[in-house]
């Protein structure tokens, strides 16, 4: 009969005890894991701070895996400066840390490089340290992570290495690093992914010829290198197959106004011609605010009544058949103001309005149409002023629409420093303009010496042609 010595006795019995101890605390700790794991993605952050104090205290216990889901929570939760000294905790920046705590670190470094009021060289110099320690690996995001790198410290070569990389890795990046090289005017390195970019989306389109993006990535190409029958073959073909694929029939109609460009004011059927393309690309995508724009520029640039005529015309049919109506109320309304047909641009703008009225510009050109109609209606056009302000507060035109506003209501304390925002921004002969009301402005308010110093402005502009 076998024996155990009570010292071993006692031995094997602490070593249950300590084994089921850890085995139970382990138990509780993945218990806290999986409930903060939960509470994160039920977006409750107060839930998910409590169980990852449990797991990681102060940041310094549980996994490194549980210690860079507490960076998260942190950061998730607004609690900035805690969130930094977590991450400096995985990821510092003279050593050796987490791999992904280095990538987060990297990624927010490279995200201000180009603030001036930091050290850019030590800036990428943390980076290459936390790319070292994180991007080691192969991967489609350790490229792009390297490239950014490269390009901020200006090594292209090494760069455009890593780029290639990338492209090979997820094809569709030819395109996008073609462009990227066209900006920076390296031709060549363009040239060379724009080709690779035409065999990936070759190769898809064989796959799958309803594949859009395939498709406009292509006609893009061809359009730049002006290949136009090529990009009309790409597009007939495409909406041959799906007649009612919103990408490819606003690809259409703006490849419709692209050819506006081949037609000349000396030839004989030109206005005939741009009608045509006109109505055509605004029947294949009723919303592209380009059409609009086009047949406005051709209006305003037109020599003769009936040639002004034709364009009014369009827009009306357009009116009529329910194109866009809004858009072509907007685009009426704006012509008749040049025309000096205030209450009939007003009845347009009007109906704009009330079909879209969301549309900042079309509350911003109603109002300025009422503000100068004679009588004006003051204080419609400030209700529309207001609407337009307040959805694009930092737009120009809409503080030029505000300031006349507030000259006809004799407010002209609220019109100067509108007025001076818009004089910031002027060029040409609105120069001389905004300094005349400017003087006007500061004359009513008791002003002399600056209204003075405007007039003299207004006249220097003048005198310049400015």
């Amino acid at each position: 009969m076998l024996t155990v010595a009570p010292l071993l006795l006692v031995l094997s019995v602490l070593v249950l005890l300590v084994g089921r101890g850890l085995y139970q605390r382990d138990q509780i700790l993945n218990e806290y894991r999986m409930a903060a794991r939960e509470a994160v993605a039920e977006k409750d952050l107060e839930l998910a701070k409590f169980y990852y104090t449990r797991l990681v205290g102060s940041g310094d216990r549980g996994t490194v895996r549980d210690q860079f889901n507490w960076f998260h929570v942190l950061a998730a939760s607004g609690d900035a400066s805690g969130a930094q000294k977590q991450l400096d905790d995985l990821a510092p920046n003279d050593a050796t840390g987490y791999g992904p705590a280095h990538l987060v670190k990297a990624k927010s470094l490279l995200s201000v490089v180009e603030r001036e009021d930091l050290d850019r060289d030590k800036i990428l110099t943390q980076v290459e340290h936390h790319l070292q320690q994180g991007a080691w690996g192969e991967s489609l995001e350790n490229d792009l992570l390297w490239s950014q790198y490269y390009l901020a410290s200006k090594e292209m070569d090494q760069a455009t290495l890593r780029l290639n990389s990338a492209a090979k890795r997820n094809p569709d990046l030819w395109f996008e690093i073609a462009l990227f090289f066209q900006g920076l005017d390296r031709t060549t390195d363009a040239t060379r992914c724009y080709e690779n970019a035409v065999q990936h989306a070759r190769k898809q389109l064989r796959a799958d010829p309803t594949n859009t993006t395939a498709r406009l990535r292509l006609a893009t190409i061809f359009s730049d290198r002006g290949e136009r029958e090529t990009v009309r073959k790409l597009l007939v073909d495409g909406m041959r197959l799906d007649d009612q694929d919103a990408e490819l029939k606003t690809a259409a109609s703006n490849f419709a106004l692209l050819q506006l460009d081949s037609i000349t004011d000396d030839q004989p059927d030109a206005d005939k011609r741009r009608l045509t393309l006109l109505t055509e690309a605004a029947e294949l995508a009723p919303n592209n605010g380009a059409v609009y724009s086009a047949i406005q520029a051709f209006y305003y640039r037109a020599r003769t009544d009936v040639q002004r005529q034709s364009y009014r015309s369009t827009l009306e049919e357009m009116i009529a058949s329910g194109h866009n109506v809004a858009a072509a109320h907007f685009a009426l309304g704006n012509l008749l103001f040049s025309d000096g047909q205030l209450e009939s641009a007003s009845f347009h703008l009007e109906a704009a309005v009330r079909m879209d009225p969301n549309a900042a510009i079309f509350a911003n050109n109603l109002a300025w149409v009422l503000a100068h109609a004679e009588p004006a209606d003051i204080t419609r056009a400030d209700e529309f002023a207001s609407i337009a302000l307040e959805a694009q507060p930092d737009n120009v035109d809409f503080m030029d629409t505000m300031a006349a506003v507030r000259m006809k209501q004799n407010r002209f304390q609220e019109a100067i420093p509108l007025l001076e925002l818009v004089l910031a921004k002027a060029r040409g002969e609105r120069l001389g303009e905004l300094h005349l009301k400017l003087s006007e402005a500061y004359q009513s308010i008791g002003q002399s010496s600056l209204a003075e110093r405007h007039r003299e402005q207004a006249a220097t502009a003048s005198s310049r042609g400015t």
